[in-house]
């Protein structure tokens, strides 16, 4: 019962976490500057890309998330992926409406074979359960829709909302 209540509650609080995330994307791939405005960037890529037609007034805020990255010091390992080392942060933008969101959402397969990604703002116990899922024998493909973790199952070829881990 009381483990049931404590389930209960995280399930409560990771729910209000996405509904506040929910006018929020995220892109990776942008290329990093020292100075930079992420906005400009961000809506280059949306009409240019995309093919959309958003202004500045669209988006509420555009910024880099996670520390700035530091150049790695070589200690005579060539196997290190040069490319992991110049990847550039994930760009967080907060859209006013999610008009704005759902057009990004529906047109970022426009960005398909780029280095460029637009994904959902998911929090941080989703976004594990979401890797999880790729990352298993049986789920043939796993991606989010408005919050929610879906898989498609290689044995069935159903689709399947996943809650938790267990399932």
């Amino acid at each position: 019962e009381a483990k049931m209540q404590a389930a209960l509650s995280l399930q409560r609080a990771d729910d209000v976490e996405q509904y506040t995330r929910r006018n929020n994307v995220r892109v990776f791939g942008i290329p990093e500057s020292a100075t930079e405005d992420c906005e400009t960037k961000v809506l280059d890529l949306f009409n240019n890309k995309l093919g959309l037609s958003l202004t500045s007034a669209d988006i509420e805020a555009a910024h880099r998330v996670g520390r700035p990255l530091q150049p790695r010091q070589r200690d005579g390992d060539n196997d290190s992926d040069s490319d992991d080392e110049q990847r550039p942060r994930a760009v967080i933008v907060r859209f006013i409406s999610r008009k704005s969101v759902y057009a990004v959402l529906s047109n970022r397969r426009k960005l398909k074979n780029t280095r460029l990604v637009i994904a959902e703002d998911l929090p941080v116990a989703k976004y594990q359960l979401l890797m999880k899922c790729r990352n298993h024998d049986n789920v043939d493909n796993a991606w989010s829709s408005s919050g929610k973790i879906l898989v498609r199952c290689k044995a069935d070829n159903r689709i399947r909302e996943i809650k938790s881990a267990s399932e």
